[in-house]
C-alpha cells in the first residue's frame, strides 16, 4: 500500500482489515483464477479507478506509520 499500489488479494487472515474492496484494492475469492482475472481486467479497463485506489492505498498506509501509531500507543499506556 505504501508503494501506491491498488492491492488485489484474497479474503485470507486479516486482509479485510487493511484492504477495503473497491477503495484501495480488490478482494477476490480464494483459489478462483476467474475472480483474479476479473480484478486484473477491471484495473486494465478502468484507469480512473486504478488511480483512485492507488491514492487511497497511499493514504491508508499512512494510518500505520510509526508517527501515527506511536502517540496512540503512548496515550493508551498513560
Amino acid at each position: 500500500m505504501a508503494s501506491g499500489l491498488a492491492v488485489i488479494t484474497t479474503d485470507w487472515n486479516s486482509n479485510k482489515e487493511f484492504i477495503h474492496n473497491n477503495f484501495n484494492g480488490k478482494i477476490v475469492q480464494p483459489n478462483n483464477s476467474v475472480s483474479l482475472a476479473e480484478a486484473i481486467d477491471f484495473y486494465s479497463f478502468h484507469r480512473d479507478s486504478l488511480l483512485e485506489h492507488r491514492m487511497n492505498s497511499i493514504n491508508s498506509a499512512k494510518e500505520y506509520h510509526a508517527d501515527t501509531l506511536l502517540p496512540r500507543y503512548l496515550q493508551t499506556l498513560n
